[in-house]
């Protein structure tokens, strides 16, 4: 039996590319994942990158940049390389150190 304790998801609210997507902040993450739907096809990729799950499937996903900001810094985004995701179960995921970095980009221009 399993004694210790979940812990839950962490959903935050961030701006990408101008528009505001439920985002997964998630701690197994090493590079930000957007879902190709929030992409235009117009944008250019710049290379790609081997993306493992935690069951070890594998997927090659698009490499872009993007902008991201919390809703109450929308003009200042910082600008990250991201995975071009078709199946992603959510809109945006996040690792924990690209989030720090938008909360610390927040409160120097405070």
């Amino acid at each position: 039996m399993f004694n210790g304790s979940l812990h839950e998801f962490q959903y935050e609210n961030i701006f990408v590319n101008d528009k505001i997507v439920k985002t997964l902040i998630d701690s197994g993450a090493n590079i930000v994942c957007v879902k190709s739907s929030l992409i235009p096809p117009e944008t250019k990729s710049f290379g790609t990158v081997r993306l493992t799950c935690a069951f070890g499937n594998e997927i090659q996903a698009q490499l872009t940049k993007i902008k991201l900001a919390l809703p109450s810094f929308r003009e200042n985004p910082i600008i990250v390389i991201a995975a071009i995701c078709n199946k992603l179960y959510c809109d945006l995921i996040v690792p924990p150190n690209i989030f720090d970095d938008l909360n610390k980009a927040e409160k120097e221009n405070a």
